[in-house]
């Protein structure tokens, strides 16, 4: 018999730590998808004066716990909803969906974890403090895809806020 040698890694040990140094925002939007981030952002610029305030990020800019742990304290702790389309599943981002959740129900913002294809995920929904029918709907969104999703999205989150 033959033993193989492995070395385990984490990706997130091996990620340096960065500073995304985002302002606060009404609306926090995270994503490992640039396409979902790009229509969010277009979106929002054709509409800005009636949608609230709004920070997108990366998720690959965050796998670094220090990174998360700076990006949680200086961005999305002042947000009043984030909303995380995430890839791979929560063990993907694991640190960060824990401590995300768990920043959510200390202050009280709005949270989603919804799946970034097309897989309902219980663990995202238990980790959201949403009620499933409404994370649903956001995901639908993400779903049909386009500007106009995009902006009905947008809109959708900021009926919810209140605007």
């Amino acid at each position: 018999m033959h033993l193989l040698a492995v070395e385990r890694h984490n990706l997130d040990e091996a990620a340096p730590a960065l500073d995304l140094a985002q302002t606060p925002a009404d609306v926090v939007v995270l994503s490992f998808t640039d396409n979902d981030l790009a229509l969010l952002a277009l979106a929002h610029g054709r509409d800005a004066d009636n949608l609230p305030s709004l920070r997108l990020a990366n998720l690959a800019q965050l796998k670094h716990p220090y990174s998360i742990d700076l990006y949680l304290e200086k961005t999305c702790a002042q947000a009043r909803f984030v909303l995380v389309r995430l890839l791979g599943g929560v063990d993907y981002w694991r640190y960060g969906v824990d401590e995300l959740a768990a920043l959510a129900r200390r202050t009280g913002f709005a949270l989603a974890f919804i799946p970034g294809d097309y897989r309902e995920d219980p663990r995202m929904d238990a980790a959201s403090t949403l009620p499933v029918s409404e994370l649903r709907e956001l995901w639908a969104y993400f779903q049909e895809g386009g500007p106009d999703n995009a902006r009905a999205l947008l809109q959708r989150i900021g009926t919810r806020l209140g605007r």
